[in-house]
């Protein structure tokens, strides 16, 4: 009795490499965080606000922070700034969050499985 390919990729592959996925999506979220300092470095649309559609100009969110904070001219600016750094700290938190929380469902489906398999033996 063997498996299918697709059933094969369905019920084996993905399941066993989900933490590895999981865990490579975190690096590569982590490694856009880190590359928006170089964006600064090398230049960035300083003014361009929010966009209006996908293929207009905006400024990352790390640069609103870092332009307002460093030059805000009223309370207002430096507000922004405060609540910009409030959005990216709970987006970086969420993320976490839910990267645990997949591991931990993760490892509960394996321990089940685990004992699933002893069970039946």
């Amino acid at each position: 009795m063997g498996l299918t390919t697709q059933q094969n990729v369905a019920k084996v592959l993905l399941p066993s490499a989900r933490p590895g996925i999981l865990s490579g999506v975190i690096l590569a979220v982590g490694r856009a965080a880190e590359d928006t300092a170089v964006i600064l470095l090398t230049g960035v649309v300083a003014n361009a606000g929010l966009p209006r559609g996908l293929g207009d100009k905006f400024e990352t969110l790390p640069f609103t922070i870092y332009y307002l904070a460093g030059e805000y001219r009223s309370a207002e600016e430096l507000n922004t700034a405060f609540g910009a750094a409030l959005i990216l700290l709970s987006l970086t938190g969420g993320l976490c969050f839910y990267a645990r929380r997949g591991d931990r469902i993760e490892i509960d489906r394996q321990r089940h499985r685990a004992q699933g398999v002893r069970h039946d033996k």
